[in-house]
């Protein structure tokens, strides 16, 4: 026979997650800055940036949050590094330039929350204006720019709780 501490003891256990879980929605993205060109389909990856920036966002949480955190993240823009140049053509009306005067900047709502009750929570506008300094980026990741800005985020945020700048 179980002892009534013991028993306590596995239902709490079987209660929290054992894994960290990042839950990512997108707000009404046909009206985001980029929206003609964010869920396109690009070669290297088969797949549209919108997914990309979800899956490193929960791949982010399987690194940096602890068992029993969740965290839920709303991107309500996203306005990616550089932009298009229509005037461009000749096949290069998909590529993206990249200057000092165009950097990524995505906004989001978030909360966190351990064991169910909001530890933080907030809203604001993630952006890099100096992420052409940044060292190297990986040529064939088309969102590079991107995901260092948000790893840093997500870094400041949910792993060292620094709030954002009034």
């Amino acid at each position: 026979m179980m002892k009534p501490a013991l028993i306590a003891a596995i239902l709490l256990a079987a209660s929290v997650p054992a894994h960290a879980d990042v839950r990512v929605s997108f707000s009404d993205p046909s009206k985001f800055s980029d929206a003609s060109y964010i869920d396109r389909r690009t070669p290297k990856t088969g797949s549209g940036a919108l997914r990309q920036i979800e899956a490193y966002l929960v791949r982010l949480g399987d690194q940096y949050l602890a068992p029993g955190q969740r965290a839920e993240i709303e991107i309500l823009n996203v306005d990616l590094a550089g932009e298009y140049r229509p005037w461009l053509r000749g096949g290069f009306d998909d590529v993206r330039i990249v200057d000092d005067i165009t950097p990524p900047s995505i906004k989001v709502r978030y909360r966190l929350l351990e064991r169910g009750r909001v530890v933080l929570a907030g809203e604001e506008r993630v952006t890099d204006m100096n992420y052409l300094w940044g060292g190297y980026r990986s040529s064939s990741d088309s969102l590079s720019h991107e995901k260092t800005m948000l790893r840093t985020w997500f870094r400041k945020r949910f792993l060292n709780r620094i709030p954002p700048r009034a």
